[in-house]
């Protein structure tokens, strides 16, 4: 008996955490993904989870294997720099990319030195976002040689 779905390619699916205050970060995201022009790879797809604080955003990154995260930079108390921090600890690590209105030189240096991928300028472009989460989903998986995409989930994960 044929198999129906012999030669069938299997969509895959990559994880993007976004983290921020602002609906309008993550409506970004979520539009530069929808189209279906903006894939990673050949069948490999973005899911955006949305978090709308750092406390919310470990528990969902210690529950699933999560290779990239989109932080907001600007609004947190304390500064985002407690972020890395807490990142690091987690097997393996995602890579984080941090987005600011203020996206200048000092803020590109401080990133690298904590740790931090790259920086994302906002408002946040379509092109720019794509071209930095391409980029750092292929770090990571040369990095820990590890799959960064699962099969298309049924139900999305959620955070707060």
């Amino acid at each position: 008996m044929d198999n129906p779905t012999a030669g069938v390619d299997v969509v895959r699916v990559v994880t993007v955490l976004s983290i921020s205050r602002f609906e309008e970060d993550h409506l970004a995201m979520e539009r530069t993904f929808d189209n279906a022009e903006a894939t990673l790879y050949p069948n490999c797809r973005v899911r955006i989870i949305r978090c709308t604080e750092a406390a919310g955003a470990l528990p969902v990154l210690r529950g699933a294997r999560i290779p990239i995260v989109v932080c907001d930079a600007d609004e947190w108390p304390g500064g985002w720099e407690q972020i890395p921090r807490e990142l690091q600890v987690l097997s393996p690590p995602p890579c984080l990319i941090l987005s600011s209105r203020f996206a200048d030189d000092r803020l590109y240096m401080e990133a690298a030195k904590r740790g931090a991928f790259e920086v994302l300028a906002k408002p946040i472009h379509g092109s720019e976002a794509l071209r930095l989460i391409r980029m750092a989903w292929l770090h990571w998986q040369h990095r820990y040689g590890l799959p960064a995409a699962e099969p298309e989930a049924r139900e999305p994960l959620t955070g707060t």
